[in-house]
């Protein structure tokens, strides 16, 4: 249940700009090691850069150590219309806020070239959120915690991270520790 309603969140936001359907297809989570074949040239050409998987930028053993505990499933979700991928990890235990989801929306990945940019949908998700949007300090080129979870846009790459309430201190925790990991891993690909 948690992982549809946090999907179904994730394309909402995407959908103010696009309505379109999503494929879903299972992955294995990616380690900390396999990250360097998934780095792509940092170009301004849409068609230049390498797609960028979710799990690059949170593996499935660094979303247990997030979570502090064993993950029970992984699923991943993928909108080319968009450009968004996205993996959902949920934990084994029966915690509401035990799961944690990374999307990453890139250019190199939108399936038609007049798609607005990533960061052109990170924008508009901020400006949709409005004064709800609470600034993010030091994370990524621009970052904001909303409902939902926390936005992020770096290098031109929209991020969204979401992990439970974010009423609950602890989620909000996990959230800015799951922001810096996936900012510093997308960092080091795109070097």
């Amino acid at each position: 249940m948690r992982k549809h309603l946090l999907f179904v969140l994730s394309v909402l936001v995407l959908s103010t700009f696009f309505f379109a359907g999503c494929q879903k297809t299972d992955t294995e989570a990616l380690g900390a090691d396999e990250r360097q074949s998934l780095a792509g040239q940092a170009d301004s050409a849409k068609t230049e850069y390498s797609v960028i998987e979710p799990e690059a930028l949170i593996s499935l053993e660094e979303a247990q150590q997030l979570l502090g505990e064993e993950i029970a499933e992984t699923s991943k979700q993928d909108n080319d219309v968009v450009g968004q991928k996205i993996c959902f990890f949920d934990a084994a235990g029966d915690d509401i806020n035990g799961f944690l989801q990374i999307s990453i929306t890139q250019d190199a990945f939108m399936a038609n070239e007049d798609t607005p940019s990533a960061e052109a949908m990170y924008q508009g998700t901020k400006e949709m959120f409005g004064e709800e949007a609470v600034a993010v300090a030091d994370l990524g080129d621009d970052a904001f915690l909303a409902t939902g979870g926390y936005y992020i846009l770096y290098s031109g790459y929209f991020l969204s991270i979401y992990s439970g309430n974010t009423d609950n201190a602890e989620v909000v925790e996990r959230l800015g520790k799951a922001g810096e990991l996936a900012v510093k891993n997308l960092e080091a690909l795109l070097q």
